[in-house]
């Protein structure tokens, strides 16, 4: 209210509106990943990286996913653009540290893992996600792997000598067994021809 009092007139207060227009000028929001997210994948397979699953998310009406830029290469194994959808890292594919991925390319992301690694955690890897004109906080990607059981592997000699019709002693140290998954109950099974 404004105090127009005056002591010559009728009232001794009187008021009167005013209208004010504020113009609030819109500026961009960074996005954000809404969580950090965790991949499932399995042991000795190419894992696809869906869009989606980055968790992109910004408060800004009508903003959509830009582009991500990579700010840590994955811990274990190898991040990679499939550029030719073969599903193996190729010459010119690895994803290098800050490399910026176009949303439009996000299809052809995937995640190599390293021979025989499993687990909880089995890598991780950062990157923001970007609106095209601001970049969110690094986020943190966990890659969980399922175990696969790998076969054994076994070194035996080329040939073991014997004499027909007569039981021959075979030395079995020279046999090597092992497997990568760590298993010790091995069975073994020997076949011979003759």
């Amino acid at each position: 209210k404004i105090d127009t009092s005056s002591f010559s007139s009728t009232s001794f207060f009187s008021s009167d509106t005013a209208t004010i227009t504020t113009t609030v000028t819109a500026v961009n929001d960074a996005p954000s990943v809404s969580a950090e997210p965790v991949l499932a994948g399995v042991e000795d397979t190419v894992l696809s990286i869906d869009a989606a699953a980055l968790n992109f998310a910004d408060i800004d009406d009508g903003a959509s996913l830009d582009s991500i830029q990579i700010t840590t290469l994955a811990t274990s194994g190898t991040l990679f653009r499939d550029a030719n959808d073969n599903g193996a890292v190729d010459s010119g594919e690895a994803i290098v540290l800050d490399q910026k991925i176009n949303a439009a390319d996000l299809d052809t992301l995937k995640y190599a893992p390293a021979d025989n690694v499993n687990g909880v955690a089995a890598a991780t890897l950062g990157y923001t996600v970007s609106d095209g004109a601001d970049s969110s906080q690094p986020a943190i990607a966990t890659i969980n792997l399922e175990p696969v059981n790998d076969l054994p592997t076994a070194i035996v000699p080329d040939q073991v000598d014997v004499i027909e019709d007569q039981l021959s002693p075979i030395n079995l140290s020279a046999l090597d067994f092992s497997d990568v998954d760590g298993d010790t109950d091995v069975v073994v099974t020997l076949a011979a021809t003759a």
